[in-house]
This record gives C-alpha cells, structure tokens and sequence, in this order.
C-alpha cells in the first residue's frame, strides 16, 4: 500500500500541515480530512489543486480562505492540497509547505458586540451608589484574518 504525504489546510484553526493520503482510497481520506460527503477541486496552480468540500458554504462556516493575489469569492471550510502527477492521479505537492502557506489568505468569521451605555441610576434610588452599567445593544459580523501558521506533523 503506498501513501503520499499532502497538505491539510484548515482555515478555522488557522493552521496547514502534511497529511499522509494512501493512494488506494485518495476519496475516503479527502473525506474524512475535510469532513465532507462531497468535494470539489480549485486549481491553485498550473501543477497544484485543492480538494474542498462542495458544500461548505451551506453548513455553518467556521473559516474560509482564498489564494493570495487572485480575484475569487472565499472557499469555506478544510482543503487537502496535492500536486497533479500529470496523469490524472495526484502526487506529493512539489512546493515546502511554509512557500505553500504564503499563498494562501486565511478569514474567521467573528462576532464584535456593540455596547451601549445605560444612564445612570442617581445615588437617592440605591442607597447613595451611583450605578454605571452596559449592555449588548446589537451584534455586528466581521473577518478575522489570523497568520496561516504550519505544524509539523501528526
């Protein structure tokens, strides 16, 4: 049984690092690496692609990312990145992962609250404390966008 060793980005955590895929179930590891039922490919380069989960902008989004200096709309969820072996089949990526890692943008959706001031509570209706408080007046959306760190390993 032979193996090749991939890259597993997984934007949520922010991270990329080798994974060993072996050749005889290439579908069931991608699966299972990306925790998907359904993939999809996205060309990085001329020699390298990304597996992707085909439905993962249907499911909660958790993090996305995209390719550095290209016009797309963000990829959510895992990819597993190999290289073409130029036969159909795909091959151990020909590019260190930290040059790998350079190309990629990485995006966490993030909650910011926005607070609002209460008035405060004059000093006759609680004894003579004055009383300074806040409260969540409404929740806005934004995009982190941590450093893609690589790990060794596993």
């Amino acid at each position: 049984m032979s193996s090749f060793t991939a890259y597993l980005l997984d934007p949520a955590a922010a991270t990329i690092r080798p994974v060993s895929i072996d050749h005889e179930n290439i579908l069931a590891a991608l699966y299972k690496l990306i925790d998907c039922q359904s993939v999809d490919r996205v060309w990085i380069d001329e020699n390298h692609l990304a597996y992707c989960d085909d439905e993962g902008m249907m499911e909660k989004v958790t993090g996305l990312w995209s390719i550095r200096d290209r016009e797309q709309s963000p990829v959510a969820g895992r990819a597993v990145i190999v290289a073409d072996d130029g036969e159909g089949g795909d091959a151990t990526p020909t590019i260190a992962i930290m040059d790998m890692a350079a190309r990629f943008r990485i995006f966490r959706p993030v909650i910011l609250p926005e607070l609002v001031t209460l008035e405060p509570i004059s000093p006759g209706e609680l004894g003579g404390a004055i009383v300074h408080a806040t409260r969540v007046g409404g929740l806005r959306l934004a995009l982190d966008r941590p450093a893609l760190t690589v790990e060794a390993g596993r």
